[in-house]
């Protein structure tokens, strides 16, 4: 299990500890405010306009983290990324243990596949990929996630 949960979170891993994307997701795991927000790490979640329309989400840290704190700390984003995953597992078990074994986008699903679903799109998104074979096709960085992981575990 050490093994395999250690190839899930490399296989999770999207960027340098230390990056911010443009659509203001944060860190290694590249953590959306709005999923910061469920965690209660953050506060005051919106999105703003930037270049030409695009979405950009900002928030504020809740003291005593920072922004800059939550960045150049590795070990804190796996430590909130493992207590989030752990949180994502017991509502997939409630609402979706039937999935499992389902195929989705080509693959089996199993409990990684389905953690790396909800881990991009959040709860409420995890419902609607299952259930739509459209967002498979809209959502596409959330389905390489799913393919990426389905299978570890």
């Amino acid at each position: 299990p050490e093994r395999q949960w250690g190839d899930f979170v490399i296989r999770m891993k999207s960027q340098a500890a230390d990056a911010g994307a443009d659509s203001g997701a944060l860190g290694m795991f590249r953590y959306d405010p709005r999923r910061l927000a469920d965690l209660k790490l953050v506060q005051g979640v919106r999105a703003e306009e930037v270049d030409g329309g695009r979405r950009q989400w900002t928030c504020e840290f809740l003291p005593p983290l920072t922004q800059a704190a939550w960045l150049s700390s590795p070990e804190m984003q796996v430590r909130v990324f493992s207590v989030d995953m752990k949180r994502l597992a017991k509502m997939i078990a409630a609402k979706h243990r039937d999935e499992i074994g389902q195929e989705h986008a080509g693959r089996r699903a199993t409990l990684s596949g389905l953690l790396a679903v909800a881990h991009a799109a959040g709860a409420e998104g995890l419902r609607s990929w299952l259930r739509r074979d459209t967002d498979k096709t809209a959502f596409r960085n959330t389905t390489a996630a799913y393919l990426k992981a389905t299978g570890v575990f």
